[in-house]
């Protein structure tokens, strides 16, 4: 058991005769990380001074590192690093090259937040696992705008004020962005709630644009594609809303038609996230009156004809501003946008690949120590092939031990050469460059091939992190992306449309997206630094019979002649993270797919392995779970009516299983006269029988469906709680148990719901914790299910192989069964 201590003898027969020594062994739990957080020990030193947290849970410990740079591309210094809604982590600070290190609680997504005087804020969410170094893209920080313009609000209606950004010019082409502003609106300061603090009297306005992605605010949502996004901001005021809308206008420089409508955004600092607005409109400007050529009017559809946008029969208000014929002249197209508040605003089209696009292929990288010549041993000295390390095996005379020196462990050697396959036998005609990236240790190393087949990238690792400190192992995760050309979709040209922004498009445009398309695989492996091995007695030696397990990786075992073991058990991953369908309960069919019930659109729904999801059955009364038998018939738990129905395979008809329609409890007996209260969750054991989580009497029941029986097997009906590990289960107390599944042994798994842990009942009836029962909450991708944490756990199910699946909230988890 863990931390059992233990005396042994060991008696060793020489040419000198027996000696013996006497010898504490202490066993631990080699796949449990260690609580004395080594991982964090090493890297404590990066704790800021005003961290709060007290203490950093050992298995969740973690970085975030990454470098920030100055639209010029200098590195740029002091700027202050926090994370967003977590006070208790403390501020870091960028050093002389720009990079900053910030210890975190992995297991989630983390947003990150980079202030200075001067600079607009950027916020950039990275995934941070745990007991790892999580690495942010490299940061462009901007400056505000040098032009801006100061006026008053003078409530008159027929004052205009105009302010104009700075014209930048690139490859895209040349734009700046207007503001108008009347004189009888209003600004109002507002705090962090939207409350209303004073009217400002005046102020000065500025526009200042993200000229890259790199520079944007906050990464987009997946389907925009960087177009142009500006910060609009007012002097010495954080947060600004207006009485009435105001209007911008934006140089067409893309060159998209008229009547294309504009997707529109902003982000919400406050909240980390990216809202969807009014949509714009791509204008021409006219010139109706006097041929004088001074913008009066606007087209929105392409005809040439002047639109009354606000239908007051007056053409000219819809460009008030806009009447300076050295800068606004009767032909130019602009995107025009209405807008109510100051924040970073965002016209950003859909877009896509030009032509042809695929995936590249799965990632099948390997480090030398994964592609290691069989061993012959015919000899005792012996060169691997690929790597060209050299072994020796020495025997100890007198003992059944041999120490073993591998050149791999000397000062010098490289700790590992990872070799990346980046294309196949064929590539897309439109691949225009692949791109292979490899993070390792807070290091990030990447590589542009050409796109070619059959293309391999090669990184070395020279053991060390990205503070330069030697590691004994790491993980790497590798992406490969297919880069191509990109084009911008349609929109639409419908006004009064919904909100497009972070919507697909519709349509290809021939407009040329400004950053580029990538199609990316990604893969993680371990790699471990030799030269660090903890078993070694002397540089390069080490006992041939003594193994360690690798602290950061506890499924991978080192042998003592140097070759590696990995049993990969007890890891936990994310399959589907969907928010629009409410799922509760599923079960797997025989040709694999999901069926899951869905209580918020009460019905019975099928996923197949693509993703692909259609309906089984409508209008049940708020299904919770199913379970599949044998000739196909489909059982379902309905909460809202306390029942298990039965959906026949052949004809369709429901009929009662379990249950009254009435919530309850009344015991033991005839099942069809028991009363359930809110069954959640359904399986069937290895004799056939129905098991029913009876959630809210805390039981697990059983149905024998040849005499319609019912009985519990686990749980206490009149008393909730967390008790009873290591005994029967039928004297434990389970607190809301939502789900239940068998393995193929007969194991009995229970998603007990308010203890956030997943229970095991085996054969002989003996009830444990197997998965969660930590803390509540959500993390622990690819950490051992045990360490993980759950967060209201709903129903579980098993596959052919005795891979357990869990619904948890709105994720979807698998990890394999211990």
């Amino acid at each position: 058991s863990p931390e059992q201590t233990t005396m042994y003898t060991l008696t060793a027969s020489g040419p000198d005769g027996s000696t013996s020594a006497k010898l504490l062994i202490k066993v631990t739990d080699t796949l449990q990380p260690p609580v004395d957080g080594d991982y964090g020990k090493r890297y404590e030193d990066k704790i800021p001074i005003d961290a709060t947290l007290g203490e950093y849970d050992a298995r969740r410990f973690a970085l975030i590192t990454g470098i920030v740079h100055d639209e010029h591309g200098n590195s740029l210094e002091n700027v202050l690093v926090s994370i967003e809604g977590h006070l208790e982590y403390g501020t870091a600070e960028t050093d002389l090259n720009g990079r900053f290190a910030i210890p975190v609680q992995g297991g989630e997504d983390l947003t990150v937040e980079f202030e200075k005087d001067r600079f607009i804020t950027s916020h950039r969410t990275v995934f941070v696992p745990t007991n790892d170094i999580a690495i942010t893209e490299t940061i462009i920080m901007i400056e505000m705008d040098i032009e801006s313009t100061t006026f008053a609000f003078d409530g008159n209606a027929s004052s205009v004020f105009v302010h104009k950004s700075s014209e930048i010019t690139d490859a895209s082409g040349t734009r700046s962005m207007t503001m108008v502003f009347q004189g009888n609106n209003q600004a109002i300061a507002v705090d962090e709630n939207d409350n209303d603090l004073f009217t400002l009297e005046t102020m000065t306005t500025r526009s200042s644009e993200f000229e890259e992605p790199r520079a944007m605010p906050a990464e987009l949502p997946e389907l925009s594609g960087f177009t142009y996004c500006a910060e609009l901001s007012v002097d010495g005021v954080e947060r600004v809303r207006f009485n009435d809308p105001i209007v911008i206008w934006v140089d067409n420089f893309l060159g998209f038609n008229v009547g294309e409508v504009v997707p529109t955004g902003f982000y919400y600092r406050d909240e980390a996230r990216w809202y969807a607005s009014e949509n714009g409109i791509v204008v021409k400007l006219l010139d109706t009156v006097g041929s004088d050529g001074i913008v009066d009017a606007l087209d929105i559809d392409g005809d040439d004809i002047a639109d009354d946008l606000d239908g007051d029969l007056d053409y000219a208000d819809e460009v008030a501003g806009l009447n300076d014929p050295a800068t606004y002249q009767p032909g130019d197209t602009y995107w025009r946008v209405e807008i109510t508040h100051f924040t970073p605003w965002d016209l950003n089209w859909p877009y896509g690949p030009d032509g042809n696009a695929e995936d590249p292929d799965d990632v099948d990288a390997e480090t030398e120590e994964q592609d290691l010549c069989p061993r012959k041993d015919v000899t005792d000295s012996y060169v691997d092939c690929r790597s060209r390390i050299y072994h020796e095996d020495i025997p100890i005379p007198g003992t059944d031990i041999s120490v073993h020196y591998s050149s791999n462990l000397v000062d010098g050697y490289t700790a590992g050469i990872i070799s990346v396959p980046a294309s196949g036998s064929s590539v897309p005609a439109s691949l225009k460059e692949i791109q292979v990236n490899v993070d390792i240790a807070g290091n990030h190393f990447t590589q542009t091939l050409p796109a070619a087949t059959d293309q391999l990238a090669s990184f070395v690792w020279d053991g060390t992190d990205v503070f330069g400190s030697a590691v004994p192992s790491a993980k790497v995760n590798i992406q490969v992306s297919y880069v191509y050309d990109g084009v911008y979709y349609s929109a639409g040209t419908t006004p009064g449309m919904p909100p497009q922004f972070g919507e697909p498009g519709s349509i290809l445009t021939t407009v040329p997206t400004r950053s580029e398309v990538l199609s990316s695989k990604s893969q993680q492996i371990v790699v471990s630094n030799k030269s660090m091995a903890n078993n070694m007695f002397a540089e390069g030696w080490s006992l041939l019979n003594h193994h360690y397990i690798d602290t950061q990786e506890p499924d991978t075992l080192h042998k003592g002649d140097g070759t590696i073991v990995n049993q990969y058990t007890g890891r936990i991953t994310t399959v589907v993270n969907d928010a629009s369908h409410d799922f509760r309960g599923l079960d797997i069919d025989s040709d694999g797919n999901l069926i899951v019930a869905d209580l918020q659109n009460d019905r019975v729904i099928k996923v197949e392995p693509d993703g692909t999801i259609s309906d089984v059955r409508t209008g049940l009364n708020d299904p919770t779970d199913v379970v599949i038998d044998s000739p196909g018939n489909i059982y379902v738990a309905t909460v809202g009516d306390s029942r298990v129905r039965k959906i026949d395979a052949v004809t369709g008809v429901l009929s009662n299983v379990a249950g009254t329609g009435i919530a309850g409890y009344n015991g033991e007996g005839n099942a069809t006269g028991a009363q359930l209260n809110n069954p959640w969750g359904l399986a069937f054991d290895n004799n056939g029988d129905l098991l029913i989580a009876d959630t809210n009497n805390h039981i697990i029941r059983k149905v024998d469906l040849s005499t319609n029986q019912i009985s519990t097997i686990a749980g206490d009906p009149w008393s909730a709680g967390n008790s009873g590990d290591g005994g029967p289960a039928t004297a434990a107390k389970l607190f809301v148990p939502a789900g239940v599944a068998v393995d193929s042994s007969g194991n009995v798994f229970i998603a007990d719901n308010w203890n956030h842990a997943v229970r095991k009942i085996d054969t002989a009836g003996i009830i444990t914790t197997f998965a969660g029962g930590v803390t509540a909450g959500y993390n622990g991708d690819n950490m051992l299910a045990s360490t993980a944490s759950l967060f209201y756990p709903t129903h579980v199910a098993v596959d052919s192989n005795d891979n357990l699946s869990l619904v948890s909230q709105y994720n979807l988890f698998n990890f394999k069964q211990l």
